[in-house]
């Protein structure tokens, strides 16, 4: 009887934490959202050179977000969430390339 109520006890604990994960990725993924502007999207093209635009650019037209957000990260140095939050930025709000770098 105690052995089917620990598992209870961990059954619940792991639903509870489940729970509490997804409520943290809807808070950051809101954030990404959030952030997304114009005005961010001409910032984050401002930082890349002309190549490196193209690049992105093609990455996000042919669906390779992951790739597009690597290339946008190597090329600027930037964290993981701001080189995200820049190519969902491009990909919502195109930019052509204004002559930086």
């Amino acid at each position: 009887m105690q052995a089917i109520m620990w598992i209870l006890v961990a059954v619940a604990v792991a639903g509870l934490i489940m729970v509490l994960l997804r409520k943290g990725r809807g808070a950051a993924q809101e954030a990404m959202e959030r952030s997304a502007t114009p005005e961010f999207a001409a910032q984050a093209s401002g930082r890349l050179d002309e190549q490196t635009h193209r690049q992105v650019y093609a990455l996000i037209a042919q669906g390779r977000q992951q790739e597009a957000v690597e290339a946008y990260q190597n090329a600027t140095r930037s964290t993981l969430f701001e080189s995200i939050t820049a190519v969902n930025a491009l990909a919502r709000h195109p930019q052509e390339h204004r002559g930086g770098f």
